[in-house]
């Protein structure tokens, strides 16, 4: 793989990290809405938890490149 080629990934990785932080932030204010500020937090404190420990399983899928 060449150093072009490894660029490619890095950046679906990131725009798909920068659309995970839009549609929390569009979500954030239509759940404070209905919700009191500490379920509010909770929910979104859980949700981060969770998508970690997806995001954790799947890295440990994928090899690492090597060198």
């Amino acid at each position: 793989m060449t150093d072009a080629q490894a660029q490619s990934p890095i950046e679906r990785c990131l725009g798909t990290d920068q659309s995970f932080v839009s549609q929390r932030l569009l979500w954030m204010p239509k759940f404070e809405a209905v919700l009191p500020g500490k379920k509010a937090a909770l929910f979104f404190q859980l949700g981060r938890r969770i998508g970690l420990l997806i995001g954790l399983l799947l890295a440990s899928m994928i090899p690492m490149l090597k060198q």
